[in-house]
C-alpha cells in the first residue's frame, strides 16, 4: 500500500552539505569482507562500502557509488598492484581501480568482460590482475582484459570466490576443490585425486615458505606445497577445529587463525594455542578475515571488528550509517514522518537524523519482520515470523495472536476502510477485525485463484488482491475476479504491487506495467516501449503523476503518461542488486530497496530530506496556517501562505493509506480554501501543501467524522 510522507533524514558521512545530491546510499556498514593494509593507510571493503582509514591522522573516508566514482557499493575483494593502485571486485558492478583520485570502471558495457559478477581479485609477482567472475577467470594485463571460460577449461566450478597466487605463480581458485591455472592447463585439486582432506573451500592463502593454507568450512585446515599434504582437525588437544575462514602471518612467523565459531589462534613458531580477547571484546565472534599491518598490528573482520596491538585490543570503529538490514523485505513511509524498513534481521526507524534499529543483537537469535501496515487511525503495524503487532507509545506489542505461531510468514498487509486487518500468507488471504479470522482461498469462501499476492484498498475502501494474471475485487459480500487476457503464461505469474490511482488500477508483473480502466488492459513492456525487460517490481507514483519502477534489477524507470525514461544501473548511484522495492515520499524522494543492496535514494531535482535543510527555509512550520474545525463533518477550511516569487504548489489531501483524494494547483502569496468532505468517509487525512518541485512541504492531519 502506498504511503507518501514528508521525511526528515540527515544520513551521511562527514559535514558536507548534501542538498544539491541526486543519489544517496543507506547501507548496513558494520560487516566487514576483507581489511588491507597499504603503508599509512587501511583498506576496509564491505558490502556496505569501502573505507580508508589514516593512521597518521586517524582520518576516516567513506565512498559509495553515490558519493564517488566507484562504480558500485557492494565489494567482495580488493588487492594493490605494484604501483598503488587499488581493485575491487563487485558481484554485480563488475571490477574497478582506484588511481589517487581516478577511479576506473570495468564492466560488460566498456571491456570485453563477459559478464559483471566479480567475487574475488588479486595482483600476480608481474603485476597482471587476475579476477573470478561467474564462469570465468579473467586476467587483465596492460589495458586487455582475456577471459577464461571455466567451461571451456572443464572446470566445474561455475561461481568461484576463492582466489590467490601460488609459489609457481599459478593462479589457485574455487569453493568446491582447487583449481590451478598456470596459464596452459588446469589442474583440478578434490578428495577424489588428492589429499584434501574436504572440497569445501572457506580460504585460501600462500605465505612466503611455499605452502598453501586452505580453510574448511566444514572441517579444519590443510597446508600444501602441493607435492605433501597436511591436514588439522585440531590445533590444540580436544577442541575440534571447524568453519576456518581466516589466517594470516606476522614478521616475525608467528600465524593467526580465527574461525566462524568465535576461537582465535595463534601459533608462535614452536604450539598453536587459543587466544581470548580481553573485555570488552571476549564475546567475539564470526571471523571472516584476518590482516596483518607493517608494523605487525592485527585487523579482524569479525563480530565485533577489532584490532590488535600486541598488547590492547580495540574495537575498530569505522563510519556508518547505524542502519542494519541490507535485505530490505519492506518500505513504507508512514504518517507521522517516519520511514520504516522490514528485513531479516529485524526492523529499521529513520527519523528527524536519528536511525533506530529493533533487532536483536545476538546473530543467532534475529527476529525476522516482512511487512508493515498502518490502519485508519495512524497506528502501525508489522508482520514477523511468529504473528502480527503494533507500535503503540514507541513500544512494539504483539496484535495478534496472542502468542507466537512458527507457522507465520506473511507477504503483505492492509486495512479496508472499516480498519479490518487483511493479510496474505502462502496461498490464502485472511481477514481480522480484531476478533474473529476469515480464510480466503480457493478451497474456502470462493476465492477466485489458488494464490493470493500483493493487497491495495480502492477508493471505496474494498480490498484489491493480486492473483495469478490480474486481480480478485472484494466487494463485501463475495469475490469478483478481473482477469488480464493478455497476460502471459509463466512459470511464476505474481502480480508484484497494485495501486489505485483515479480511477484506475495499476499492477506490475512479469508481464511489465499493466494499467487497467474497468474495461481495458494496456499493458507495458519491452515489445512495446522502451521498457528493457519485462519484469516490473514495485512502483508509485510522484507528485506529479509520473510513475516509477523498478525494471528488472537494474533498472529505474520513469514514465509521464507519454514517455519512458530509463535509468541504468551504470548511469546512476543505486546500489547493485535485486532493487525490487520501491515507494516516494512527499517530496518526491525514490527510495529502493531488495535483496541485500539496501537502501538507494533518488530525486532527479536534489535530495532533501534532512530536517534542517527544511527549516534552514524558514517555510514548513509557516505554509499550512491552520485548518478547522478539526475534526470536522462538513466543511473544512484551510488557510494557508505560499513563500513569495515561486511558483508550483499544490495541495493534497490523502488517507493514511496514501492514497490521494484530492489535489489542487495553488497560487497567491495567501489565501484560504474552503473543503466540503462530502466525499470523505469517517477517518484520518493528511492535508499537504508541496512545491512539486520536490524542496518544501507542510502538512497537518485532520479527522472526519459522519
Amino acid at each position: 500500500m502506498k504511503k507518501l510522507i514528508l521525511l526528515a533524514l540527515l544520513i551521511g558521512f562527514g559535514s558536507t552539505s548534501i542538498a544539491q545530491e541526486t543519489w544517496r546510499n543507506i547501507t548496513d556498514t558494520y560487516s566487514h569482507r576483507k581489511i588491507l593494509p597499504d603503508g599509512q593507510k587501511i583498506w576496509i571493503a564491505r558490502e556496505g562500502g569501502l573505507i580508508c582509514i589514516d593512521n597518521a591522522s586517524h582520518d576516516t573516508t567513506y565512498y559509495n557509488h553515490a558519493n564517488s566514482g566507484m562504480p558500485f557499493t557492494n565489494i567482495y575483494d580488493i588487492c594493490l598492484d605494484p604501483e598503488g593502485r587499488l581493485w575491487l571486485a563487485s558481484p554485480g558492478g563488475g571490477i574497478a581501480s582506484k588511481d589517487g583520485e581516478t577511479w576506473t570502471s570495468y564492466n560488460t558495457t566498456n571491456t570485453t568482460l563477459p559478464n559483471n559478477r566479480a567475487y574475488s581479485i588479486k595482483c600476480d609477482s608481474k603485476g597482471g590482475i587476475w579476477a573470478c567472475l561467474s564462469h570465468y577467470l579473467v586476467k587483465y594485463e596492460g589495458e586487455n582484459w582475456t577471459s577464461y571460460s571455466l567451461d571451456t577449461l572443464g572446470g566445474d566450478m561455475l561461481f568461484p570466490t576463492m582466489l590467490d597466487i601460488d609459489k609457481d605463480d599459478r593462479v589457485l581458485f574455487g569453493n568446491y576443490g582447487i583449481k590451478a591455472w598456470d596459464g596452459n592447463q588446469l589442474t583440478t585439486y578434490t578428495t577424489a585425486n588428492s589429499p584434501l582432506s574436504s572440497n569445501q573451500i572457506g580460504f585460501v592463502k600462500t605465505f612466503p615458505d611455499g605452502k598453501t593454507w586452505i580453510g574448511h568450512p566444514f572441517g579444519g585446515l590443510t597446508i600444501t606445497d602441493f607435492s605433501t599434504w597436511e591436514y588439522y582437525d585440531t590445533l590444540v588437544a580436544d577442541i575440534p577445529l571447524q568453519k576456518v575462514y581466516a589466517f594470516d602471518q606476522m614478521s616475525n612467523g608467528d600465524y593467526w587463525l580465527g574461525t566462524y565459531e568465535g576461537k582465535l589462534y595463534h601459533h608462535n613458531g614452536n604450539d598453536w594455542e587459543i587466544v581470548n580477547p580481553t573485555s570488552p571484546l571476549d564475546s567475539i565472534r564470526y571471523f571472516r578475515y584476518i590482516a596483518v599491518d607493517e608494523n605487525d598490528k592485527l585487523y579482524f573482520a569479525a563480530y565485533p571488528n577489532c584490532t590488535f596491538d600486541g598488547e590492547s585490543w580495540e574495537k575498530l570503529s569505522t563510519p556508518g550509517s547505524g542502519f542494519k538490514g541490507n535485505i530490505v523485505r519492506h518500505l513504507l513511509h508512514a504518517s507521522d514522518q517516519t520511514t520504516w524498513t522490514a528485513s531479516y534481521t529485524g526492523m529499521t526507524r529513520i527519523k528527524d537524523n536519528v536511525i533506530t534499529n529493533y533487532n536483536h543483537d545476538d546473530r543467532d537469535t534475529y527476529l525476522s519482520t516482512t511487512c508493515f501496515a498502518e490502519d485508519n487511525y495512524g497506528v502501525l503495524y508489522v508482520a514477523h515470523y511468529d504473528g502480527i503487532s503494533k507500535f503503540v507509545n514507541n513500544t512494539w506489542i504483539r496484535y495478534f495472536p496472542d502468542s507466537g505461531s512458527e507457522m507465520f510468514s506473511i507477504n503483505n498487509m492492509c486495512f479496508d476502510g472499516d480498519n479490518n486487518l487483511w493479510y496474505t500468507e502462502g496461498y490464502s488471504l485472511y481477514k481480522y477485525d480484531g476478533i474473529n479470522l476469515t480464510t480466503f482461498s480457493y478451497y474456502s469462501n470462493n476465492f477466485p485463484a489458488k494464490e493470493a499476492f500483493c493487497l491495495e484498498v480502492d477508493n471505496d475502501g474494498k480490498i484489491i488482491c493480486g492473483i495469478d494474471k490480474g486481480i480478485a475485487i472484494w466487494n463485501g459480500t463475495k469475490w469478483v475476479a478481473e482477469l488480464n487476457p493478455e497476460a502471459g503464461n509463466h512459470d511464476y505469474p505474481k502480480v508484484w504491487d497494485i495501486a489505485v490511482r483515479n480511477n484506475d488500477i495499476w499492477l506490475s508483473s512479469h508481464d511489465g506495467l499493466t494499467k487497467y480502466d474497468g474495461l481495458t488492459w494496456t499493458t507495458y513492456n519491452s515489445e512495446n516501449s522502451p521498457i528493457p525487460l519485462n519484469y516490473v517490481f514495485q512502483f508509485d507514483f510522484d507528485a506529479e503523476g509520473n510513475v516509477w519502477f523498478m525494471n528488472g534489477r537494474e533498472n529505474l524507470v520513469k514514465y509521464d503518461g507519454v514517455n519512458f525514461e530509463v535509468i541504468s544501473y551504470f548511469e546512476s548511484g543505486m546500489n547493485w542488486g535485486t532493487n525490487n522495492k520501491l515507494r516516494i515520499d512527499y517530496l518526491n524522494n525514490i527510495w529502493m530497496g531488495g535483496y541485500d543492496v539496501g537502501i538507494s535514494i533518488y530525486n532527479e531535482n536534489g535530495i532533501s530530506l534532512s530536517l534542517e535543510e527544511l527549516e534552514n527555509t524558514n517555510l514548513s512550520q509557516e505554509i499550512i496556517q491552520v485548518a478547522y474545525p478539526n475534526p470536522t463533518n462538513g466543511l473544512l477550511n484551510i488557510a494557508y501562505k505560499l513563500p513569495e516569487n515561486q511558483s508550483g504548489w499544490m495541495l493534497s489531501i490523502t488517507d493514511l493509506q496514501g492514497r490521494q483524494i484530492d489535489a489542487f494547483t495553488l497560487s497567491g502569496n495567501e489565501s484560504s480554501i474552503r473543503y466540503s468532505t462530502d466525499k470523505l468517509n469517517s477517518g484520518l487525512y493528511l492535508i499537504t501543501i508541496f512545491n512539486t518541485k520536490g524542496k518544501v512541504s507542510s502538512t497537518t492531519k485532520v479527522q472526519v467524522i459522519k
